[in-house]
């Protein structure tokens, strides 16, 4: 059998080639993730005085600074020691010529640090005592740390990591990261990860290039750290260059960083800094007090989370499993993680899960406005709309049963303090990061040569044109920080693969939306990741899956409804909100595309907002991009058959990829597809050719152009008021409620094609019915994975739950236990894009997130902080030739230089 050239699509972008060594691959991973995170930090960075600094993000959690009379004592007793010279400079961090290189120089800071927190102690020995040290300082610029996130790795020249340290040598990455920070020969020091609070870069210059270098790695470092633990609210960071300094401080709203100051002239901010980054606590330092790290009964790291209940009481939860987790999130992001948790007696004891149902908790950060409603209130609202709107009690439920019960909801508080990240002082401005193609700003030099006219001079590009005027910055908030339990442990569309089941799904998914409808209400989010099964009952031997119907199996749970909106509420200035993949077109255009051109008077044309049938549009491309993606087991099996529909699935795949792309902006394939009635025609004869004239998944192509007719007769159907004005529109001024009322046949007319695809896949006890494409060599038709033995199931309908093993005993050898770092390649070619980006408002696309797969390593797996190529080289030829395998990654046998 055939495999494709390995590498590992959950680590490396499609566009690397799996042919490039993974060393290289690496290193272009992290430059891309650097990337990343600035351009996601260009609007998203306020600098600000040193002052209003402390004041916005240190002071409020209890940390006061330093007197003046204090910091006289110190820098007093700084003096005595030498550590200042006779000028008021640090006499351990001038930039002298007989100090090279950048470690010479830096690695002297540690003395600096230690002189410090001596003086401290001995001027303010209640405070600053010794005993009372909550974090240590390691200078280590030669190392470079491995990846919290699969496929990149991140620099800091130093950190400081808490005093008590977490390390345990025998232990693995759960539900919580866990690598190992370690260094070369000298240094037996072993840091967690999760236990750096503060990291340091360093330069020995200041000009544009190195500042922007500094920037870009402590906002990596922030995407890497607070990827790694949920319990960081934010992460503090110091870049030095030459003499000046700034801090930094990164959260999920934005980063903040403050003006630069001289470390000889402003001594007093640089002891600040330090006092601050050694004897503040972890509330202080950006942790999560109300979530601790512990270790299972298998030695694997889960989080525990305390959960305040609706009824007041609190509880906690550990968790058992990842059920969404975007492993390559922005910074500035929602950060949403799900877990599957249950109850335990005895906060802080890995060991105490009690013998009760398992839960799900999301974490996760909403903006901290008065618009942005917890998913509580949310319900409540639509619940009351409900009520009013059933003709009966039976009605009503029969349409709730469809939305989650929430057992706790709420902002995280811990001691009276409600957890939330502050919006930017007053009186901050953007920070202007310097361009990396042209970091000084250089001017194009003056054409040499000129001639008699604008166009004979050399070097000219055509006619001027008006300097474009800058983008206003973006206006940042502040977010706060969510917790949600949920009853119910679902399992989301992504991960189902019965055609029956998923179009079971879809149809209830309709159904609902068309609820939301008539109470004028809209989701705006539809995805795979939001349309959650739920398994009633698990069936037993007399209970199979062909004796039972799906709708007495499994209810469809409408989920995440942070985005739901009253259709009345509204506006053409609202964010735009979904998943980049499944987007409605008018939605990324923004602006209507189906109104008659040639009518004068439409609101259409000039007014857009968010409306009822793009939510539907939505569940469409839900249901295209599933049958795009694969084909029926039984026409690939039969070689005659695979011949003739070969070219055809070849090209659905193409198609697909065209069509479902993870971006907010207009993706031409799917608007030609609704538009263009050819087009739709040639896709129902695709689907005919590769699922055979008789398929009822043929008939999904219908919808297309039934969809494109009911949008143009609603656009069609609105008049502009007379004496309104384009740049002033009316309250009003939006296309009424009836008109999609008036035109919902659609929903049924879509309801009814789901309902056909679930009879004519009944399910069965055999193999799943349908292949996914990157499962098959498109050249042979041959299976890229080993086929289940006969009679076995690839994915029961009747054990779909993650309830079924949520307590299954790890894998017993290192092969068998495929999850977070390496994935086997079965799963790898079967996993689909997990729950993507959201884009309110959306930097630049993103790699899509990992899901749902329990962070399990090998317990001998440890991931250490690796020296450079440059010292490896020198230790190994020091030791004559000698190969010092001790002080080598336990990934490589090197690693790059920075």
């Amino acid at each position: 059998m055939q495999h494709a050239t390995a590498y590992n699509s959950l680590n490396d972008s499609p566009r690397k080639s799996p042919t490039t060594h993974p060393e290289a691959r690496e290193e272009e991973n992290t430059a891309q993730a650097r990337t990343m995170h600035t351009r996601s930090a260009e609007n998203h960075t306020r600098e600000c005085t040193v002052d209003d600094f402390y004041a916005t993000y240190i002071t409020p959690k209890g940390w006061k600074r330093v007197n003046n009379t204090s910091m006289r004592g110190i820098i007093s007793k700084l003096t005595e020691g030498g550590h200042i010279n006779e000028d008021g400079q640090w006499r351990d961090l001038l930039t002298d010529e007989k100090f090279h290189g950048e470690n010479a120089h830096f690695g002297r800071l540690a003395k600096v640090v230690e002189a410090v927190v001596e003086a401290a102690s001995s001027q303010m020995p209640r405070r600053f005592a010794k005993n009372k040290r909550t974090c240590l300082f390691n200078s280590r610029p030669d190392n470079e740390t491995l990846s919290e996130v699969e496929g990149s790795s991140f620099h800091v020249d130093a950190f400081n990591h808490f005093a008590k340290s977490t390390y345990t040598s025998d232990s693995s990455s759960g539900s919580a990261q866990y690598t190992t920070l370690g260094s070369g020969s000298g240094n037996t020091c072993n840091i967690n990860t999760a236990d750096v609070t503060f990291s340091y870069e360093f330069k020995l210059q200041k000009d544009d290039k190195k500042v922007l270098d500094d920037d870009m790695k402590t906002i990596g470092a922030a995407g890497h750290y607070l990827f790694a633990d949920l319990r960081r609210a934010s992460h503090f960071a110091l870049t030095s260059e030459g003499k000046w300094a700034r801090l930094w401080n990164h959260s999920r709203s934005h980063s903040a960083v403050t003006l630069f100051f001289d470390i000889h002239k402003n001594k007093e901010e640089l002891i600040q800094g330090i006092l601050f980054s050694s004897f503040a606590d972890e509330f202080q330092l950006g942790f999560d007090p109300t979530v601790v790290r512990v270790l299972d009964s298998k030695k694997y790291w889960q989080y525990q989370f305390d959960v305040c209940h609706n009824d007041g009481t609190t509880h906690t939860y550990q968790t058992t499993e990842i059920l969404h987790e975007n492993c390559a999130a922005a910074l500035y992001t929602r950060a949403m993680r799900v877990f599957k948790v249950r109850r335990v007696s005895e906060r802080g004891d890995g060991l105490s899960l009690l013998d009760c149902d398992d839960n799900v908790l999301r974490d996760y950060w909403l903006w901290d406005d008065d618009d942005t409603l917890l998913e509580r209130e949310i319900q409540n609202s639509l619940r009351a709309k409900f009520k009013e709107a059933a003709a009966s009690d039976e009605e009503f439920e029969e349409i709730w049963k469809h939305f989650l019960h929430i057992e706790a909801d709420g902002v995280v508080a811990w001691n009276g303090y409600r957890d939330a990240v502050p919006a930017p002082p007053a009186a901050s401005t953007p920070y202007k990061f310097a361009d990396p193609l042209n970091p000084k700003g250089s001017k194009s030099s003056k054409a040499r040569v000129e001639g008699s006219t604008p166009r004979q001079e050399a070097g000219y590009i055509g006619p001027a044109r008006p300097a474009q005027l800058e983008s206003a910055p973006l206006q940042l908030h502040g977010r706060k920080h969510c917790r949600t339990l949920y009853t119910e442990v679902c399992v989301d569309l992504y991960k189902v693969d019965d055609p029956a089941l998923f179009f079971f799904a879809l149809e209830e998914s309709v159904f609902t939306i068309s609820w939301l409808r008539r109470v004028d209400s809209m989701h705006r989010d539809m995805s795979p990741g939001n349309t959650m099964l739920w398994q009633l009952a698990a069936a037993d031997e007399s209970n199979s899956p062909s004796k039972k119907p799906l709708c007495e199996r499994y209810v469809t749970k409408m989920a995440d409804l942070e985005y739901l909106k009253d259709y009345d509420k509204i506006s053409m200035h609202d964010p735009i909100t979904g998943t980049g993949d499944y987007m409605a077109i008018e939605v990324s255009h923004r602006m209507h595309l189906f109104y008659d051109s040639g009518l004068s008077g439409l609101l259409a044309r000039r007014y857009f907002s968010y409306n009822f049938l793009h939510d539907l549009e939505s569940i469409l491309w839900m249901a295209l991009d599933f049958v795009m993606h694969r084909m029926p087991r039984d026409r690939l099996l039969d070689k005659a058959t695979w011949a003739t529909c070969r070219e055809h699935a070849v090209c659905m795949v193409s198609h697909a990829n065209r069509l479902f792309v993870n971006t907010t902006e207009p993706v031409s394939a799917r608007e030609l597809l609704i538009k263009d009635v050819e087009a739709s025609e040639e896709l129902k004869e695709t689907l005919a050719s590769v699922y055979g004239l008789e398929s009822p998944l043929v008939a999904l192509a219908d919808l297309l152009p039934t969809l494109r007719r009911t949008y143009k007769t609603v656009e069609d159907s609105t008049i502009v008021p007379h004496g309104s004005t384009r740049n002033a529109p009316q309250v009003t001024e939006r296309m009424a409620a009836s008109l999609f009322h008036a035109n919902a046949k659609i929903y049924d007319d879509a309801r009814k094609v789901f309902r056909d695809i679930i009879t004519h896949y009944t399910p069965s006890e055999g193999l799943q019915p349908l292949v996914l494409l990157s499962q098959v060599d498109l050249q042979t038709g041959e299976l890229l994975i080993s086929e289940p033995a006969e009679g076995s199931k690839d994915q029961p309908m009747h054990d779909i739950s993650p309830t079924a093993t949520a307590h299954q005993e790890p894998p017993a050898s290192a092969e068998s236990e495929c999850t977070t770092r390496k994935r086997k390649s079965a799963d790898a070619a079967r996993a689909k894009p997990a729950k993507r980006a959201r884009t309110t408002p959306a930097p630049a696309p993103q790699k899509a997130p990992r899901k749902a797969a329990p962070h399990k390593q090998p317990a001998t797996e440890h991931v250490i902080l690796r020296r450079s190529k440059r010292l490896q080289a020198s230790a190994e030829s020091n030791a004559g030739g000698q190969q010092q395998g001790t002080t080598k990654s336990t990934k490589g046998s090197g690693s790059k230089k920075r």
